[in-house]
């Protein structure tokens, strides 16, 4: 979902960048239709599960809230056992766990999970009705709402911002701001390659 809004403003920045292709035409309204309904079905779908089985970011904060102590201390400093940043364990422990400084616990805080599933769950109810009657399924009921990508934004930074702090947690794996890699632009070179022979 990240990856696929990264590549979706990249190519937004090349339609930008040459005057020649700036037209109005049937492929961006598909592309700019195919990416929100893309980020709304995935958004969607990170919220409270339909289904006991279904798996999703707020069914995983949910379960941490329950059980915090599965992601402990003890857990997280093996994460790190034989890295050359071993020394920064305890660190990004009370760094990232959701405890204040002088305050010392050996599981992850459940508050700041439930805080994390609050928000998400809020974020995610305000794209829900369009999602559901405009997207997935075709309502009767006439609305003059519509999606612009702007009302995505916040959504998705949250989600990015949760998958960067969750990383951490779960995995040792520090993203720093960003869940895309740096470099990993390979992909463009495909409109640097003429398609129609001249």
């Amino acid at each position: 979902m990240l990856i696929a809004r990264h590549v979706f403003w990249k190519v937004q920045d090349i339609i930008r960048s040459n005057p020649r292709i700036q037209t109005g035409n049937l492929f961006y309204k598909w592309l700019g239709d195919a990416y929100v309904t893309d980020m709304l079905i995935k958004i969607r779908r990170q919220g409270a599960p339909t289904w006991s089985d279904d798996i999703s970011f707020s069914q995983l904060l949910k379960e941490i809230s329950e059980s915090p102590q599965v992601l402990s201390w003890k857990r997280f400093k093996n994460l790190y056992q034989g890295s050359v940043v071993k020394d920064f364990a305890r660190r990004d422990f009370k760094k990232h766990f959701g405890w204040k400084k002088n305050v010392k616990r050996e599981h992850i805080n459940p508050a700041m999970a439930r805080r994390d599933h609050r928000q998400l769950n809020k974020m995610i109810k305000k794209l829900k009705w369009f999602t559901d009657k405009r997207v997935a399924h075709l309502s009767v009921k006439k609305t003059r709402r519509i999606i612009r990508f702007s009302d995505l934004k916040p959504a998705l930074d949250f989600l990015e911002k949760l998958a960067i702090k969750y990383e951490l947690v779960l995995n040792g794996s520090n993203y720093g701001d960003s869940i895309f890699p740096a470099g990993g632009e390979e992909w463009v070179e495909i409109f640097r390659v003429p398609w129609i022979p001249s």
